[in-house]
């Protein structure tokens, strides 16, 4: 069954360059209770066969902590919207220091 982009509305995607990487963070979420939803990026955000990870705003925090010990690398960050009866991302910087 496939899940609506709009039941995302309000969360935040994190977008990865490799595979390997969304991976390694969504394992290390999984680890220590988080469950964040993996997707493909929408072509519109990145060429190519790229990982994303949803998560909800709770998981913010927690989340920044675990990219920054382990090291992992992150492309972009989006909120997930809903106007004008259609989904758009709007990019947000809350983890851009670990690029």
């Amino acid at each position: 069954m496939r899940i609506s982009v709009k039941a995302y509305v309000n969360q935040y995607m994190i977008v990865f360059n490799s595979y390997n990487q969304a991976m390694l963070l969504y394992n290390e979420m999984n680890k220590i209770g988080l469950v964040p939803t993996m997707v493909s990026t929408p072509c519109g955000l990145k060429r190519g066969c790229n990982q994303s990870i949803i998560i909800p705003i709770e998981y913010v925090d927690m989340t920044v902590n675990l990219i920054k010990e382990k090291d992992i690398k992150v492309a972009d960050v989006y909120k997930i919207m809903y106007r004008s009866n259609k989904v758009v991302y709007e990019p947000v910087k809350i983890v851009k220091v670990v690029l």
